[in-house]
Formats: structure tokens, C-alpha cells, sequence
């Protein structure tokens, strides 16, 4: 397939696969590089070489590798060592490629004993080859450890020091007076049961028997005071055990285990002796390829100068015969004639001449074409310009003649200078005109177009400073004016031609117009006005 045809066909397959309508296979384009590509290395003994410092080389990405592609190089090294890239193959290299590829340093410190080394090396989206990073990989025992919580003795917290033991007590009475609080309301409720019973059993002694006699409210007091000391008796040595008991923690870092893990140290990649031109040779060539872009200008520069030397002769003889013919006398046609065909023979004669050298020849045949150019342009856009200028000064000078409303405030005196401006200019128009007419066409005009130009804008600049001066605000004078004297005559004359023709209708007709003035009485056309 040639380049067309594979785009319309992948146009085609990637139209169907978006299409719903259409199942096509799965498939997927991949780039390849054609050209293989080896890294090379030094032996070393590290790795059970014989023959150590002996260069060594592999192809790790053959021809038909998938571009944008990792591999992983594997060394054990115990200083810096160096890998060379090239390509594999000579044959499929364009004539005149340099196979290798670049030099690349691994900047590994020295070390005791030998280490592994993984060296990535990358095929890239473009094809082009490059060590992208390297990395030593050691291995290491590390302990792993846990936070625990231990309990600490209770003979440890015995030895404290003083302070420890006054912040003791004063916990220690904290609770008590806690405790007391809970063990008073305990008893208070406790005594009211024990009294409830003791009424119930008293109650049922008295029923029973009736010999029993009733305690007094002394003795039941005295029994409360015992149980009460009886029990702070035996509360001070279960608080004091319970202070003992409670035990204390403390956080521990202890080591579970020992393992082995793996640590990765990046390493430094350096690019050493960069294949290609140094740089003296790239200043060289970019030297050279500027000199011929440079040359290459000159001569584009001198075609177009040479072009336009003989465009300039076949152009004018053609004019001077036509158009230009009464704009130059027959003398100056003559010698203007002769001194085209000598150019003429000259640039056939100097094919390869320099670009100076036309630039000055034509400069020598516009001296003498251009004065009768520039009067037959004169003589063409004349009377283009004698009507611009007649109707610049007829406008200006109406509007200084006649006012009206719109400049009617400026002062006579400034709109007399207008009108001056205008005559003086229709004055030096006529006169020039009337000369040139005068003059035959080969010699100088005297009415140019550029004069008219920059007369006709003086005219105007001058006129329009005057005609823009603003108009002075009137002074509002406040009327009062009676509604019966405003009152406008065509209502009255409309009021009486509706009376008229209210005269002639019937009576009913009228009824209902006075029921709807009664309704809408806002309304002009209603109203009775009389």
C-alpha cells in the first residue's frame, strides 16, 4: 500500500470500530525500531569472570523491538563502571551513521565488597536509546519493634518520694470524704428500713406478747454512733488495700523480630564522550550553512532586481509610445528611447551581473521616466480634485450665507472670516487653473494635485473651529398660564362639531354618552369642554 492508501484504510477500520453498527477484530498498531541496539561493559572478577577487564557486549534490544521499552541490567560492582551503547548492525544504517550510541558512567562509591547493581536502560517513543537511571540494591537486617504496655511492681511505687505520699494522702482523703458521703446516705436509708422493720416487729411483739417495751430515741442514737464507727473500721484497711492493688502500666518499645528487607540507593548516570560533532565542528557548519543561506539571498535578490530592470524597459518604451506621449518632448522621447535599448543591449550582455549593478542602471532610466510619469499622473487626477475643492468651498460658504437654526448663534463676524477663506481659495483655484490650461503638457504643472490637497484641508480645519462652537443655554421664564386660556382651538373646534352631530342624534343616544362620560371621565374624547 502506498501512504494513501494506508490512511484511507485506517480511516476505514477506525470509522468501523466507533460504529455500532460494525464488529471488527481487536487490533493494535505498535512502532518498532529496525535498528538493534548492544550495551557493552567491562568484566569484572565480582561476577566469576575468566577473563576479566575483557569488553563484553549484549543485545538487549534486538531489531523489531517495541519502541517506548524498559529492560533492566543486572551488575555487581564495587566502584564506578562505565557501559557503551551502539548500534549492532552496519548494514541497515544509512551510509556515513556513526554507530555508537553514547558512553555512560555509573557513579557507584567504593565499597568493601561487592553489590548489586540494576541499570535501567530505555528504548524511547522515537528510537532513540538512553540510560535512564540505576539504582544499588543491598540487603539489611532491621529489628522490628512494638510498644507494649507492662505493669509496674507495687514495691516501686511504695519507695516514692515525699511528695508522692502527700499526693497520696490528699487522694486518699478525697475518697474518703467521697466514700463518707455515699456511706451516710447508705446508712440514712438503711436506718429508715431497720426502722420500718423494727416498728413491724414491734408492732407484732406488742400484738403478741405486750410486755416488750419501746426503745428510746438516746439508745437508738447510741446504736447508730456504734454502727457507724464500726464501719469506718473496717473501710480504712479496705481502702488502703484497694490503694495498694491497683496496679500501674507503663509503655515499653520491645523487639518482636529481626527481618531482612531490601534498600535502594539511587546512583548518579552520567553521559561521557557524547557521540556526534564536537562543539568547534557544530560552529563550523552552522557557519557554513548561514554563509549559504546568506548566498542563497543574494541570489533570489539579484533575479528579482534583474526582473525588474527588464520589466521597467519593456513597460516604459511600451508608454512613452502610448500615454506618455504628451507629457515629453520629442527630443527627450528620443534620447529616452536610446538610452532603453542600451540598457537593453547591457543586461543581455550582463546576464550574471551583480544586484549593485542593476539597482543602478534602473535608477539611470527612472531619472528620465519618472518626471513624465509623475506629470501624466498629474494631468489624470486634476479634475478629480478641482471638483473636490469647488464643492469643499461651496459647502462652507452656504453654511456661512445662510445659518439658520443650527449656526445661527455664532457671530457674523466669525462666519465672514469663512467666507473670506472660501474666496481666497476659489481666487487662487481659478487663477492656477486658468495658468495651466496655459501651459502645454511636457512642461511642469503649475495646478498640483498635492497643493489642492493641503488648501482644501486648511480650508476646512479653519471652517469647522468655527461652525462647532456650542450653542449658548436659554434661560427658562416660568408662566402661569390659565387652563381656559392654554386651551388648545382645534379641541374647541372638535367639542363643537361633537355637540352638532349630539344635537341631531336621538335622546337615547345620548343617555347612554352621558353614562359612559360618567364612567370615564379622563377621557379627551368624553369630556364636555363647554
Amino acid at each position: 500500500m502506498n501512504q494513501e492508501e494506508s490512511v484511507a484504510r485506517g480511516c476505514a477500520l477506525q470509522a468501523a470500530m466507533l460504529s455500532p453498527l460494525y464488529k471488527v477484530r481487536d487490533f493494535e498498531v505498535r512502532d518498532v525500531s529496525p535498528f538493534p541496539v548492544t550495551v557493552g561493559w567491562l568484566g569484572s572478577p565480582e561476577e566469576g569472570d575468566e577473563n576479566a577487564e575483557e569488553m563484553k557486549k549484549a543485545t538487549i534490544f534486538p531489531a523489531g523491538s517495541q519502541m517506548n521499552t524498559v529492560k533492566m541490567l543486572t551488575f555487581r560492582r564495587k566502584g564506578p563502571f562505565e557501559l557503551t551503547a551502539e548500534f549492532a548492525e552496519e548494514a541497515p544504517l544509512l551510509p556515513m551513521t556513526c554507530r555508537e550510541l553514547g558512553k555512560y558512567k555509573v557513579e557507584l562509591p567504593e565499597q568493601p565488597e561487592d553489590k548489586k547493581v540494576k541499570v535501567k536502560a530505555r528504548l524511547q517513543l522515537h528510537g532513540s536509546f538512553t540510560i535512564d537511571s540505576a539504582q544499588m540494591l543491598e540487603e539489611e537486617e532491621y529489628e522490628e519493634t512494638v510498644r507494649e504496655k507492662r505493669e509496674i511492681p507495687t514495691d516501686v511505687d511504695m519507695e516514692g518520694s515525699e511528695e508522692k505520699e502527700e499526693k497520696e494522702e490528699k487522694e486518699e482523703k478525697e475518697e474518703k470524704d467521697g466514700k463518707e458521703k455515699d456511706e451516710k446516705e447508705e446508712k440514712e436509708e438503711k436506718e429508715e428500713k431497720e426502722e420500718k422493720k423494727e416498728e413491724k416487729q414491734e408492732e407484732k411483739e406488742k400484738e403478741e406478747e405486750g410486755e416488750k417495751q419501746e426503745m428510746t430515741e438516746d439508745q437508738k442514737e447510741e446504736k447508730e454512733k456504734e454502727k457507724e464507727k464500726e464501719k469506718e473500721k473496717e473501710d480504712k484497711p479496705n481502702a488502703k488495700s484497694r490503694k495498694r492493688k491497683e496496679p500501674n502500666f507503663e509503655w515499653v518499645d520491645v523487639v518482636k523480630k529481626r527481618t531482612k528487607r531490601t534498600k535502594r540507593t539511587d546512583l548518579a548516570v552520567s553521559v561521557v564522550g557524547k557521540p556526534g560533532l564536537s562543539a568547534a565542528e557544530l560552529q563550523k557548519r552552522q557557519d557554513e550553512e548561514t554563509a549559504m543561506q546568506a548566498e542563497m539571498k543574494e541570489v533570489i535578490e539579484t533575479d528579482e532586481k534583474k526582473n525588474d530592470l527588464e520589466g521597467y524597459i519593456f513597460t516604459a518604451r511600451n508608454k512613452v509610445c502610448d500615454e506618455w506621449g504628451p507629457y515629453i518632448t520629442p527630443a527627450e522621447k528620443e534620447n529616452f528611447e536610446k538610452e532603453l535599448q542600451k540598457a537593453e543591449d547591457w543586461l543581455y550582455d550582463h546576464f550574471d551581473g551583480t544586484k549593485v549593478q542593476y539597482i543602478d542602471k534602473l535608477d539611470e532610466l527612472k531619472s528620465l521616466g519618472d518626471p513624465v510619469q509623475w506629470r501624466y499622473k498629474e494631468a489624470s487626477m486634476r479634475d478629480e480634485w478641482i471638483k473636490a475643492v469647488q464643492g469643499t468651498i461651496a459647502n462652507y460658504r452656504k453654511a456661512a450665507e445662510q445659518p439658520g437654526e443650527k449656526y445661527g448663534h455664532i457671530a457674523p463676524e466669525k462666519l465672514g472670516k469663512i467666507l473670506t477663506a472660501c474666496q481666497a481659495l476659489e481666487t487662487w483655484l481659478l487663477d492656477r487653473k486658468a495658468k495651466q490650461e496655459a501651459l502645454p503638457k511636457h512642461q511642469k504643472p503649475v495646478l498640483i494635485c498635492g497643493d489642492m490637497d493641503s488648501k482644501n484641508q486648511e480650508l476646512a480645519k479653519m471652517a469647522d473651529a468655527i461652525l462647532k462652537e456650542p450653542k449658548p443655554r436659554e434661560k427658562k421664564e416660568n408662566i402661569e398660564i390659565d387652563e381656559e386660556k392654554a386651551e388648545d382651538p382645534e379641541e374647541k373646534e372638535e367639542n363643537g362639531d361633537k355637540e352638532e352631530k349630539e344635537e341631531e342624534e336621538k335622546k337615547d343616544e345620548k343617555e347612554e354618552k352621558e353614562e359612559k362620560k360618567e364612567e370615564n371621565p379622563d377621557n379627551p374624547r368624553d369630556m364636555d369642554l363647554d
